[in-house]
């Protein structure tokens, strides 16, 4: 993922972002696609009994779960010193959900 979404001469600066997908009842043909944010705190794999993927699976979707930013194992610095910090916000979050769809 990018560390800075607008700032293009930090274009090459990326972290990890974790993320998942299941297919298992995943239609090519008729499925839609389906993408859950975890909130602020450590993302985990989906469980058949969460409600989300129970209403992927009766509509036969592809599910795909996204950790953000800074949460997790999804660290963009080993440390949250106050600098490392000025990329944590909402306008970076949203854009990281941006370009993982377009990825």
């Amino acid at each position: 993922q990018k560390l800075d979404h607008f700032n293009f001469t930090l274009r090459d600066l990326n972290f990890t972002q974790r993320y998942w997908v299941n297919d298992k009842y995943f239609d090519n043909k008729t499925g839609p696609v389906f993408i859950y944010i975890c909130g602020e705190g450590t993302c985990r794999p989906p469980s058949d009994r969460s409600y989300p993927f129970q209403v992927c699976q009766d509509l036969n979707c592809l599910f795909y779960v996204l950790e953000h930013r800074y949460y997790g194992a999804s660290q963009p610095f080993p440390d949250w010193s106050v600098a490392n910090l000025k990329y944590l916000n909402s306008s970076q979050a949203l854009a990281d959900i941006d370009y993982f769809i377009k990825s």
